[in-house]
């Protein structure tokens, strides 16, 4: 696929030419993604076919195709705004998976019993290190946990920052973390389309906005588990309210 951006125009290989302006938008956005995973559908820049979408449908059609999501994952990921910061302004799709990712998940299942075995020893030592530290709870330990996330909750009466200072405080020394997940309740869409307001579900909002999502992949080192513990110490023990750090 070759993308004009100039006139927003998507060019194609073998398929039946698309009047955008004649289809309503759910027409048109399930058919443009069809055509992106149509399997066996060989899509190049030596098209004999041309569609022409207005801007505002290829912005929606890009905001459509990841639940609805403000932002590209290239724009949370190399912006130097918090990646984990967007909005849901739409109710959208899930078509983030290409041919390339499936080729390489399938080799990674290969390896799944090594990958989640490296998981829970990270965590293990998560468990170990960060046990006795008052500012902050730990998630429940279960043996067949996939530890896909590893996540601690600040506990907010024992600190002066916010969760958000904290995780500021985390990059300055170099290390990125994020929050899983925003409470759909407050995403602009739910708001818009059911009435939510942010104190309908506290439970929700509250586990939220404590929460922050330590790093846990395979290739993590010993020494970098090492030195987000000391960080995530000297920031949580510097920050403590006085009243608790007379008590320690």
């Amino acid at each position: 696929m070759a993308i004009d951006r100039k006139h927003k125009a998507f060019r194609f290989n073998k398929v039946m030419p698309i009047d955008a302006n004649n289809l309503n938008f759910e027409q048109a956005v399930v058919r443009f993604l069809v055509l992106l995973h149509t399997k066996g559908k060989k899509i190049t820049n030596t098209s004999r076919e041309e569609f022409l979408y207005p801007e505002d449908l290829v912005d929606r059609i890009r905001i459509k195709r990841l639940h609805g999501i403000d932002r590209t994952s290239w724009d949370r990921y190399i912006s130097r705004s918090a990646c984990w910061e967007y909005e849901i302004v739409e109710n959208g799709y899930k078509y983030n998976m290409t041919d390339l990712s499936a080729s390489i998940g399938r080799v990674q299942l290969k390896k799944a019993k090594q990958l989640l075995a490296r998981r829970r020893q990270i965590a293990d030592a998560y468990f170990e290190k960060l046990r006795d530290c008052d500012f902050l709870t730990l998630p429940a330990y279960s043996e067949d946990h996939a530890w896909h996330l590893f996540i601690i909750r600040l506990v907010s009466q024992r600190l002066a920052i916010t969760r958000n200072e904290f995780i500021s405080k985390l990059m300055d020394m170099g290390i990125g973390t994020s929050v899983h997940f925003i409470p759909l309740h407050i995403m602009p869409y739910y708001r818009k389309r059911y009435g939510y307001q942010t104190e309908d579900f506290p439970v929700a909002y509250g586990n939220y906005n404590y929460s922050i999502s330590l790093p846990i992949y395979p290739d993590l080192k010993p020494e970098d588990v090492n030195r987000i513990v000391e960080s995530i110490k000297k920031i949580g023990y510097s920050a403590r309210k006085k009243q608790y750090v007379a008590q320690s």
